[in-house]
């Protein structure tokens, strides 16, 4: 990806280092990394139904 300010091309490591982090709450944290693993399990339950399938 590209960055321009100004019609002018920007490193976008530069810009991304001059933006403020905002930090992620533990609770936010604690979510995500459930939903990330519930939909991990159900992308490895499709691989395996596609695979049986194509065999």
């Amino acid at each position: 990806f590209e960055f321009r300010v100004g019609g002018v091309h920007r490193d976008p490591l530069t810009i991304a280092k001059q933006s403020e982090a905002i930090p992620v709450s533990a609770g936010a944290k604690a979510a995500f990394d459930g939903a990330a693993a519930s939909t991990r399990l159900q992308l490895a339950a499709a691989a395996s139904i596609r695979q049986v399938n194509t065999q």
